[in-house]
């Protein structure tokens, strides 16, 4: 229940900053739509020049010509709107976190002394730049990837229920399977990540401490014990950064095995299929290609 309090907090906090930048957000979102459907039609074009232009008795080169030019049509503008919209964010993004910035300093030296006791320096320092930082990420990189990954998911599944509404609920009974992953894997990666953090602090203590008290540590000779003392502090810090970092790893490479186990199933029953005329050969390579994209929306939300 706290977490839930603190999220909320959390963005009725940054609601103000994002207000100021609706326009541009909201052209941003627009763009982003537009990449997703793009990017999901593209499948079922190829599946529509299979079934209509080559596994037919008369196949016509000369509209699977024009098929390939659209879909390479598509492609080009993709990517020319995904670019713009990436720009645009990097924008927004960085604009927001240099306004929290500075009004994270203006409120830092407005605080009590007893502040400034009970916290370290580096503590502050990790504060102002690494956690701003992270908000830069949120705005740059979670918040387009979660509209896309929502958006994608639900379009995905609209797309393979109309395709083939029994293969498609096959394929739904995965999204329980990687949300529960998810779930674990995030208990377990939030717990280390705050400990990252905690050492991080640490680490910039230690070296803002010795940099503001270097004279000191020169006179009385006692770099080498400063320094077996530092490097201490980062082996922690890698210990538990490389803990992360096989989480993630872990999480991800488990999702993509539960994919390609999901395809290999699709291409025996979706071949059986096929042969026995249930389905055409084009709808089979469609879910195919709809399941490959079926888990990357998933990743991305959950990360």
């Amino acid at each position: 229940m706290s977490e839930a309090v603190a999220a909320q907090g959390t963005l009725r906090t940054l609601f103000p900053y994002i207000r100021r930048h609706r326009l541009r957000l909201g052209f941003i979102f627009v763009l982003v739509i537009a990449v997703v459907m793009i990017d999901l039609v593209q499948p079922y074009l190829v599946k529509e020049a299979i079934d209509r232009y080559v596994t037919v008795s008369r196949p016509d080169s000369s509209s699977i010509m024009q098929m390939a030019a659209v879909y390479l049509g598509l492609v080009l503008l993709a990517f020319g709107l995904t670019y713009y919209q990436d720009v645009m964010l990097q924008q927004v993004g960085q604009s927001i976190v240099r306004e929290i910035r500075i009004d994270l300093f203006k409120h830092i030296q407005r605080l009590a002394l007893r502040y400034f006791d009970q916290n370290s320096a580096g503590r502050i320092v990790t504060n102002v730049v690494s956690d701003t930082e992270a908000l830069n990420n949120f705005f740059t990189q979670f918040l387009a990837n979660t509209l896309r990954g929502g958006f994608s998911l639900l379009l995905i599944m609209g797309f393979m229920l109309y395709l083939q509404v029994t293969i498609a609920l096959y394929c739904f009974l995965l999204i329980p399977l990687v949300l529960a992953l998810a779930v674990y894997f995030q208990k377990k990666i939030r717990k280390v990540n705050t400990e990252i953090r905690n050492r991080l602090g640490l680490a910039i203590a230690f070296l803002a401490e010795n940099l503001s008290g270097m004279s000191i540590v020169q006179i009385f000779h006692q770099e080498a014990k400063q320094q077996k003392r530092f490097d201490e502090r980062n082996r922690a810090l890698l210990e538990a950064t490389i803990h992360e970092n096989r989480l993630f790893l872990l999480f991800f490479n488990i999702t993509e095995l539960i994919g390609d186990l999901g395809i290999a199933a699709l291409i025996w029953f979706g071949g059986r299929g096929v042969i026995g005329g249930s389905i055409s050969f084009g709808v089979l390579y469609d879910f195919i290609g709809y399941i490959r994209r079926f888990f990357q929306p998933i990743n991305t939300i959950s990360q």
